[in-house]
């Protein structure tokens, strides 16, 4: 099936080529939610940008960063794919520029998310407490991310009155 999919997914950028004269086969992210963007490439002349780039920018993020302090994130797993477009590689790459450190909280950290630090992440903390199977953990996913904010706030206030 994926062979025959490639196949006709092909034919239909050759066939875009001809008619349009632009090729949408090789261009990151227009095969992105069945291809919508590909088809916004050919037939609207759009420009691609990652999610929360185009999300970020339509809330006027960067303009709420003047006087701000410490930006507080979160997502289930960071992970490798969390650098690559994810909430967290935009917050991180904005918050870096403006020297505001950023703080994630998320349900797991796997390995190879180091890169985040990369990216602009200040820390990552993983809110499960106890090893427990993700089925049961889940459960407890609104006070264990309590727990852990309460944690860092508590840090943060003892930072502070040093």
């Amino acid at each position: 099936m994926v062979r025959r999919l490639d196949s006709q997914l092909s034919k239909l950028d050759k066939i875009i080529a001809k008619e349009l004269g632009r090729s949408v086969a090789n261009i990151p992210g227009a095969g992105a939610a069945g291809g919508m963007g590909a088809g916004c490439i050919a037939f609207l002349d759009a420009r691609l940008k990652p999610g929360i780039e185009a999300v970020l920018d339509m809330v006027g993020f960067d303009g709420l960063l003047p006087g701000t302090d410490l930006v507080i994130t979160g997502e289930g797993c960071i992970n490798v794919q969390s650098i690559h477009g994810k909430v967290i590689s935009g917050l991180a790459r904005r918050t870096k520029l403006k020297h505001i450190p950023l703080i994630a909280i998320v349900g797991g950290i796997a390995s190879g998310s180091e890169a985040a630090y990369d990216l602009g992440v200040t820390a990552m903390f993983g809110i499960n407490r106890e090893a427990k199977a993700f089925e049961t953990c889940i459960l407890d996913t609104p006070k264990n991310y309590q727990r852990t904010l309460e944690d860092i706030l508590r840090l943060l206030r003892a930072v502070k009155q040093r």
